[in-house]
């Protein structure tokens, strides 16, 4: 259910995500978790729960022969409080549950004002079980592989996009590889917006022609921004490029003041305004 030992630099390129990773958290946030305990009615880092490594092969011989899915997944999540997860994780399942109809554990948590990027772990799905959400803004719950969010139309504006689609006619935007959370989670920065208290995300997703095996020609990168209240206002084409947008900064160890996840190693040097082939980005607050 984990995928920590991967690299950052893993979580980076092999899987088209940009959050503006291997720049050191503030500190303020250094440790990668909410410093304060959330309001009425939002998550925050009380709502974490890590399972025991055999509570997935538990929790299926209890609730295999349960009807489904409806009462499988209420079995599944009635498993989680009977193998100690807190009323703030149950809480959590059970209202992302009420609101995508997924089962889903927060396992990482951190916050960016209004709002907070989490790492949710779904043991249910086939394939792809790591990802991240926003929480607490407007939407509750957002999730920045829901690709119906993303300004597609901008695509065909952009040169190096036209060129790959000639030679490519399936070309698109396909969602990210989200594993190795944890360490996304940690090294995540935050952009300021056009206003003050305005903030925004960079997500980078691989351009395919097609099929997961199909050709893959390169990123496009969005800007996901929030308003000063931590409301969705979209999200923003960037740029197109060979590879991940530039770093502003690479770190060949942690950060000061922060840990990587056990398991982790050290973040490599990453992509270059010249390998990439995009425009350098601005400083991150």
């Amino acid at each position: 259910m984990r995928n920590d030992c991967l690299a950052i630099v893993a979580a980076l390129v092999l899987g088209g995500v940009s959050l503006a990773q291997t720049t050191s958290p503030s500190s303020t946030s250094s440790a990668g978790v909410a410093r304060s305990a959330p309001s009425s009615g939002e998550f925050g880092s009380s709502a974490i729960w890590q399972p025991a490594a055999d509570f997935l092969t538990a929790a299926h011989t209890a609730c295999d022969k349960a009807p489904p899915p409806a009462v499988f997944d209420e079995c599944f999540i009635n498993q989680m409080a009977k193998a100690g997860a807190s009323q703030e994780a149950l809480k959590f399942t059970r209202e992302l549950h009420q609101s995508n109809g997924q089962v889903g554990i927060l396992e990482g948590y951190r916050e960016f004002g209004p709002i907070g990027l989490a790492w949710v772990v779904y043991p249910l799905r086939a394939n792809d079980n790591d990802g991240l959400l926003f929480l607490n803004g407007d939407p509750k719950f957002l999730d920045p592989d829901d690709l119906q969010q993303l300004d597609k139309a901008a695509l065909q504006h952009d040169p190096l996009f036209l060129q790959w689609k000639k030679t490519l006619p399936q070309l698109d935007v396909w969602p990210g590889d989200r594993s190795g959370g944890a360490a996304q989670i940690r090294f995540a920065r935050v952009w300021p917006g056009a206003n003050p208290g305005e903030q925004r995300f960079l997500f980078s997703y691989p351009l395919i022609d097609g099929c997961h095996a199909c050709t893959r020609s390169g990123f496009a990168n969005y800007w996901w921004e929030f308003d000063a209240k931590g409301k969705f206002q979209g999200a923003r084409l960037f740029s197109v490029t060979r590879g991940v947008p530039p770093l502003k900064r690479n770190f060949s160890s942690p950060p000061t003041g922060a840990s990587l996840p056990s398991g982790t190693r050290p973040a490599p040097s990453g992509a270059t305004p010249s390998s990439a082939g995009g425009a350098p980005l601005p400083s991150p607050q």
